[in-house]
């Protein structure tokens, strides 16, 4: 069984992470949280990162799993025909419907 170090308090584990990391006054750059990661999976392997993301709420695209971007529209041309009214609710991620939106907006209102 792993036996896993006492937990650091928050400002220990910054200054330990700053110091071995790349990083600047405000924090890990970049190129520090890549590190990060890359130790991370190194040392604690590829199941548990991933087990750690899924936690965080993300999916193996890196896609939040919590919270999606969805649309969803009414049509309420049924009113008009005594027919009632669609509703349609789908996953928009991996669609254009923001650009396609702006797109739109802009179109009708310049």
């Amino acid at each position: 069984m792993l036996s896993l170090p006492p937990p650091k308090d928050e400002l220990t584990f910054k200054k330990e992470v700053l110091e071995k990391y790349n990083s600047s006054p405000e924090g890990l750059t970049l190129r520090g949280f890549l590190e990060w990661w890359r130790g991370q999976l190194i040392s604690n392997g590829e199941s548990t990162v991933w087990d750690w993301l899924e936690k965080l709420g993300y999916d193996r695209d890196f896609f939040s799993v919590r919270s999606r971007v969805f649309s969803m529209s009414f049509h309420s041309r049924g009113l008009e025909e005594d027919q009632p009214i669609v509703v349609r609710i789908r996953d928009a991620v991996g669609t254009d419907i923001d650009s396609r939106t702006t797109e739109m907006i802009l179109t009708s209102q310049g």
